[in-house]
């Protein structure tokens, strides 16, 4: 059994929502989540895509930490 760390269960649930929105059809994403740095990457049909940052706890600009 692996434990994952709390970042990594938020990532889990993250990606599981966002493939259930994809199979359901949406065309949409959503605009905000909590403790997370929306980056808008581009656009579809005038609809605005967004990447949501998660940091870690502790993170600081410079770290070197896997992605």
């Amino acid at each position: 059994m692996r434990l994952r760390s709390p970042q990594g269960t938020l990532l889990a649930l993250l990606l599981a929502a966002a493939l259930h929105a994809a199979s359901l059809g949406a065309e949409t994403t959503p605009t905000a989540l909590p403790e997370a740095e929306a980056v808008v990457y581009a656009e579809r049909n005038g609809e605005p895509l967004r990447l949501f940052v998660v940091k870690p706890i502790g993170w600081q600009p410079g770290d070197r930490r896997p992605a």
